[in-house]
């Protein structure tokens, strides 16, 4: 299937929700931490609210990006489907993988405090001033593995932007999963084959699966990698098997 028409969109809307998120715990972080700051005097409530917050916004937006592929998926297939199981299948998903996502989040940005406080310790006569300026626009960073192997510490906007991407590819790709399943279940063996941008910004890791089915250099669906704009493609086996 074709790439989402409104990827940009549902991008958009993640990257606003995190970051908009972030900047109104950010004043409530900087307080309980104290001066001098410890992240230790932080409590699991603080994390359980940011999860929370965050969950209820990201929830609804990945299960948005999941019925549109699943709308997107059911106008390219001849197949009778049931329209009405992908709405239960993507509620359960988005609601689980949601709180996946956000504990991953918070666990890379409590491990981000902490150096960031190491840092203020190294640096005598630091002020929370500088603290609070300090970890405004680091809180959220991240160090990642980048499409090309490197590695990068990205700023809490460029953070929001990986996170975007990565997650509307996933949530699309399973979408596309609650349609082929009926197809399947019809008695139609589908193969799912990976397509890439095909384009010079091809990373080094999808490059090789561009156009392989699923066993043949991937097992895994897309996203590969933070930031994967891949997608699939599915082909009846039957039709596949006669193009060889």
């Amino acid at each position: 299937m074709p790439a989402l028409p409104n990827r940009r969109k549902w991008e958009a809307a993640l990257r606003r929700e995190f970051v908009n998120t972030g900047r109104r715990y950010l004043q409530r972080l900087v307080e309980l931490m104290g001066t001098p700051p410890n992240p230790d005097n932080i409590p699991a409530s603080f994390w359980r609210g940011l999860g929370s917050d965050l969950r209820t916004r990201f929830e609804p937006v990945l299960q948005e990006i999941y019925l549109e592929s699943v709308q997107q998926m059911m106008e390219a297939t001849t197949v009778a489907i049931d329209g009405t199981l992908p709405n239960e299948a993507a509620a359960t998903w988005a609601k689980s993988y949601s709180f996946k996502l956000v504990s991953q989040i918070n666990m890379t940005t409590q491990q981000r405090l902490q150096d960031i406080i190491h840092s203020f310790f190294q640096k005598r006569g630091m002020t929370v001033g500088d603290i609070r300026k300090l970890i405004q626009p680091q809180v959220d960073d991240l160090i990642v593995t980048m499409r090309d192997g490197t590695t990068r510490l990205l700023t809490s906007a460029q953070r929001a932007k990986l996170i975007a991407t990565t997650e509307v590819t996933r949530a699309s790709v399973e979408g596309e999963k609650a349609i082929i399943a009926q197809i399947e279940d019809a008695g139609i063996e589908m193969v799912p084959i990976w397509e890439t941008q095909q384009d010079a910004k091809v990373c080094p890791i999808c490059r090789p699966r561009q156009g392989k089915e699923q066993g043949d250099g991937w097992t895994d669906p897309p996203p590969a990698h933070p930031g994967c704009f891949c997608h699939l493609r599915y082909e009846p086996r039957s039709m596949r098997n006669q193009n060889r």
